[in-house]
């Protein structure tokens, strides 16, 4: 990427909410990138935080938004609207990126006018705790470093970036989910004739608060639940969406076993498939249990529901 011609301008989005103890780091990382200075802009959309993160924000040369409107999907939706660039790059103020994170993104939209999207890995920075090992493999198991380049159906948005052209096509992210808002948005993707790449060399790391262990697995425990609940809600939206579920509340009930038995056979083949370290799905069995119990019991009291909260 040394002719000027290969620069276009990017727009890097960050959504926070009560970030203050990773905000900086991310910042950090994405003001030191390789890429020329003057050719991407750094848009942070903040959910109104109540800590230090604004104050944190306020230190850095970036345009900084306040969505007062809770819910991810209308954070990314407010920074697209403000982005000025031709790509449009995602990732989350808990991550941290790779030096080269911005060149990977924008080398593989430069090679393929077809490619919609192109992401990586996400890597967790330690291997000590269990609860990190569980939680990270369980919500990015198949986005390990050791993955293969491939195209593939989903990337997850805390490593993510966009053709703003097909985006405005396809888009926006649907702000009726608070969770596979990134699933369903890929999904569209797909089924419109446009590829999404995953290449390993576009990494960043997920940094996570090992301070408060009941914290960690009760907050992994209730993003489960989240998900299985908005993965009702997907096929309410769209009913082309994959990996289809009972949607009649009784037979999802009778079926809970099965949909828990399921969920546990996916995690555990999708980090047999992708994870650097193949004895590792064994190690956080007991996490992947829960998880599994805790997300089948969202995605059955959304069948009660029938709705949108």
């Amino acid at each position: 990427m040394k002719a000027k011609s290969m620069y276009p301008f990017v727009s890097v989005i960050v959504i926070t909410y009560n970030a203050e103890k990773t905000i900086g780091t991310a910042l950090n990382s994405l003001m030191n990138l390789d890429y020329p200075k003057h050719k991407y802009e750094i848009i942070v959309v903040d959910g109104n935080s109540k800590d230090r993160t604004l104050k944190t924000i306020r230190r850095y040369a970036v345009k900084c938004i306040i969505e007062k409107r809770k819910g991810v999907s209308i954070a990314r939706n407010t920074g697209i609207r403000n982005a000025k660039g031709e790509i449009i790059a995602f990732c989350d103020a808990d991550c941290e990126v790779d030096r080269r994170w911005l060149s990977f993104h924008v080398q593989e939209h430069l090679i393929d006018d077809r490619l919609a999207a192109a992401g990586g890995a996400v890597i967790s920075p330690s291997d000590r705790c269990i609860m990190i090992n569980a939680r990270h493999c369980t919500q990015f198991g198949e986005f390990s470093i050791c993955s293969p380049k491939r195209y593939v159906c989903l990337i997850p948005t805390c490593n993510i970036s966009f053709k703003k052209k097909i985006l405005a096509r396809i888009g926006p992210f649907d702000e009726r989910l608070h969770a596979y808002e990134d699933s369903l948005l890929c999904w569209k993707i797909v089924r419109n004739g446009y590829k999404i790449l995953f290449n390993p060399k576009i990494y960043v790391k997920h940094l996570y608060d090992t301070s408060n262990s009941y914290h960690l697995l009760w907050s992994f425990l209730e993003k489960q639940k989240l998900m299985g609940k908005s993965h009702y809600l997907v096929h309410l939206i769209d009913d082309t969406y994959p990996y289809r579920l009972p949607q009649n509340s009784m037979l999802a009930f009778l079926m809970l076993p099965m949909i828990i038995l399921g969920r546990m056979y996916r995690q555990h083949l999708k980090m047999l498939k992708y994870s650097c370290k193949k004895s590792l799905p064994f190690g956080v069995n007991p996490y992947i249990i829960m998880g599994a119990v805790w997300w089948s019991l969202g995605y059955v009291a959304a069948t009660l529901k029938q709705g949108y909260d």
